[in-house]
């Protein structure tokens, strides 16, 4: 896993970790959710974590063209939009070993 991938899940995952998901979100269940994004714009989930253990942070990016979506899966398997952008680049993995 990469900083850069790493630094937007725990953005996310701050940002949501004391809020639920908003209700005028677009939520669908999460299954349709990801095999949509992976039809219609060749995105894949690269991050997946945990928000306060009931949700679900997942992190879709097209390697291509760059974009990326966020989405947050309720304990009931709907999944919402929380956020898109373009030119995500991934980082080369550093390790933090002093060593």
């Amino acid at each position: 896993m990469t900083r850069l991938a790493l630094g937007i899940l725990f953005c996310f995952a701050s940002l949501s970790a004391s809020a639920q998901v908003p209700q005028s979100a677009l939520c669908a269940p999460h299954e349709k959710v990801v095999e949509d994004f992976k039809k219609l714009h060749g995105e894949y989930v690269i991050v997946r974590g945990l928000v306060n253990q009931l949700q679900m942070f997942e992190l879709l990016w097209n390697s291509k063209t760059k974009t990326w979506t966020a989405i947050v899966t309720t304990p009931r398997g709907q999944a919402c939009l929380v956020g898109t952008g373009t030119a995500l680049n991934l980082l080369p993995i550093q390790s933090s070993d002093p060593a």
